[in-house]
């Protein structure tokens, strides 16, 4: 039987929900009040801003990159006006070949663990607003988000927890239940914001500097673990399908960023609006203004205004328009209605008036972020989306009632897509987390209007566990020097370095089943686990001949998943020299190395690479690969020298056969997936 959990009959419980409602609104008071905060001001950058990277030697082979906020990209020292985003370890071993350099752990500066007041809010259903800030006097020892060097097991850690949830507590008890579910997608969201506005300034950096300090591959893996935090399934896919998967998404914001920048633009034209958008350093509009000139808001009072698109209310004739006393900004156009930068060659100077902001990153159509005369409606449109949320997973006793509420979500997104209306979008929280960034170093916006945008943006948290701009920068400096501090402790972070090498060690020392218990055996203990190695003193040559084999290895899984002519695509003196380290380190199992060499000889047709295949399959010696150079000695597609060099291979045991190296030729092997 299926229990309604939204049906009271008990008129005695009643008492009991509107107690529970007076202490939501109680608790979410200010998402209606809206005060101007002057430590924004403070806070907020007064200029265009730029980011930097600084490389600070760290003991025991080890760099800590650490990205800043300033307004100075050429100092070579932290300075206090600077706000540090984000650190990062890089294990270097000693060495300056970038072969062997591994990223590890990585700090956001700007998160901390909430306070007990945000975790209570962030615990309570229906609490959309902030609650309090950390504090920033006592800073411990920054701990880092995300550790790069270890496998994620987030999918099995949510399994398991599920099944303890599942087993601890009782399933009527929902208001528990709903807690735990509640601070846990809160906590989610907060970790997303920080990881895309960490993302941003990695690009940032990318578009800035000359001579990127980190490089194509630890950007990549930088980027790719980031955006795994939005997929759930995310840990199952190995590096080359979440490259894909990284390298999807940003097409496709891209693709929804170019088709709203022209929607929106198109919309702001026919009706007399002026169409600013703000881009990121690599030229990616990801967010838009929409301006209204002072001038033209009583002469078109009677002009009909349609808001579709847009979402926001008819500007002519305004009162809040008419009588608006905030920041403004002043355009120069020539006699065609093109911007110029001065009114030397200007026709008209017109003052304009801010109207809304949006996000163009959005799957349908323009997500309105900021309207500058109505501080609720941008607030109310992403509560709409909460909302829609929530009343897909109500589950009641009638199946009918089930099917009418999916019905009804099914047409109330079809409606609002096909008539242009901003409700049931996917979170906007993002797009207000970039912002920040976007803002920061835009040119082209006074440094008025960043105050200004900034306060509003404040103004509209949703996340009990956030903190204001205030509190972030302040934390990001504290945790800054702790951080600093810890890593110069001999017993800090060189101790930690040490202890994650050994459990790196583990991967030559032992064989794929014992490798397989050391990982279940950290799942089984949600990650308390890890097997370490005893210290060697040769472990930093171990590991180095580990790396340097590791890479070969995940060159020749790339090589074989790039498909057909590798001998266009690919270095063919790598691919040799891959096989064959490959094959002497034994870092590969037999199995993956028969079926690799296989599949290079088919995709290949240079002689070099063709024949280091055949002597890899040899060096085998396996059932696997004995029945690979048999397939190749049997296909009858093939130049017959190759078909008598691998049978000459099958029948010479462990001795090399000898011969002549036989001309390229022949076509693709049919090579079963099987095999």
């Amino acid at each position: 039987m299926v229990v309604n959990r939204f049906s009271y009959t008990d008129y005695s419980d009643r008492w009991r929900v509107a107690i529970a409602l007076l202490f939501i609104a109680a608790c979410t008071t200010n998402v209606f009040a809206q005060s101007r905060d002057s430590s924004v001001a403070e806070s907020w950058p007064k200029a265009a801003a730029f980011v930097r990277f600084e490389v600070l030697p760290v003991d025991d082979g080890a760099e800590l990159l650490t990205l800043f906020f300033t307004e100075h990209p050429d100092a070579d020292h932290y300075e206090e006006s600077e706000v540090p985003l984000i650190s990062i370890l890089r294990d270097t071993l000693g060495s300056s070949d970038p072969e062997v350099h591994r990223l590890r752990y990585v700090w956001i500066h700007t998160y901390a663990a909430p306070g007990l007041k945000q975790r209570i809010a962030a615990a309570t259903p229906f609490v959309y607003s902030r609650f309090g800030n950390t504090g920033t006097v006592k800073v411990g020892i920054p701990s880092p988000v995300m550790d790069l060097s270890v496998e994620e097991d987030r999918l099995w850690k949510s399994i398991w927890g599920l099944v303890l949830k599942a087993a601890v507590l009782d399933p009527k008890i929902y208001l528990i239940e709903s807690a735990i579910q509640t601070y846990g997608e809160n906590r989610s969201l907060y970790l997303q914001m920080q990881f895309a506005r960490a993302s941003t300034a990695i690009d940032m950096d990318d578009a800035f500097s000359e001579f990127p300090v980190l490089s194509d591959a630890e950007r990549r893996q930088l980027q790719q673990r980031f955006a795994e935090r939005d997929n759930t399934l995310a840990p199952l896919l190995n590096d080359t399908q979440l490259e894909r998967l990284y390298t999807k998404g940003m097409l496709a914001m891209r693709e929804a960023c170019a088709r709203n920048w022209e929607l929106l633009r198109q919309r702001a034209e026919a009706e007399g609006l002026y169409f600013e958008p703000l881009l990121l350093p690599d030229g990616t509009a990801t967010h838009a203004l929409l301006w209204v000139a002072r001038e033209e808001l009583e002469g078109k009072r009677q002009k009909p205004f349609d808001g579709r698109f847009l979402s926001i209310s008819k500007p002519w004739g305004d009162k809040a328009l008419l009588n608006w006393s905030g920041p403004t900004e002043t355009r120069f156009y020539d006699t065609e209605d093109r911007r110029v930068s001065d009114g030397a060659n200007a026709a008209r100077q017109v003052e304009l008036i801010p109207l809304a902001l949006y996000g163009l990153d959005h799957p349908k159509i323009p997500a309105l972020l900021i309207d500058f005369r109505k501080p609720l409606n941008a607030k109310a449109r992403e509560l709409s989306h909460i909302a829609f949320e929530k009343v897909g997973r109500v589950t009641t006793g009638s199946p009918f009632a089930n099917l009418a509420i999916r019905f009804g979500r099914t047409a109330a997104r079809v409606a609002t897509r096909r008539m242009g209306v901003d409700l049931f979008q996917p979170s906007r929280l993002l797009s207000y987390s970039q912002l920040k960034m976007v803002l920061s170093t835009n040119p082209g916006i006074s440094s008025e209007m960043r105050l200004e945008i900034g306060r509003r943006v404040e103004s509209v948290a949703l996340n009990p566990l956030e903190n204001d701009l205030p509190t972030e920068v302040a934390l990001a400096r504290s945790q800054y020097r702790a951080l600093l501090a810890y890593a110069r402790r001999s017993d800090g972070l060189v101790v930690d370095l040490d202890r994650d090498r050994r459990a790196e060690l583990t991967t030559s020392a032992h064989g794929d089943f014992s490798k397989f218990l050391f990982r279940a055996g950290g799942v089984a203990t949600f990650g308390l686990y890890r097997h370490r190695e005893q210290e060697r003193p040769d472990s930093d040559s171990v590991l180095e001949a580990q790396r340097r084999n590791q890479n070969q290895t995940d060159l020749l899984h790339e090589v074989v998943k790039s498909g057909s002519y590798i001998d266009v695509h690919w270095d063919l003196a790598k691919v040799r020299q891959a096989l064959h380290d490959v094959t002497a380190s034994d870092s590969l199992s037999k199995y993956a190395l028969a079926d690799t060499a296989f599949r290079i000889f088919d995709q290949s047709r240079d002689d070099d690479v063709r024949q280091a295949c055949l002597e890899t399959l040899h060096q085998v010696n396996t059932t696997v690969a004995r029945k690979k150079l048999q397939q190749i000695a049997q296909d009858t597609t093939l130049d017959p020298v190759w078909r008598t060099l691998s049978a000459s291979y099958l029948g010479a045991g462990d001795t090399k056969p000898s011969g002549n190296r036989p001309p390229g030729a022949g076509v693709s092997l049919r090579a079963a997936a099987d095999d």
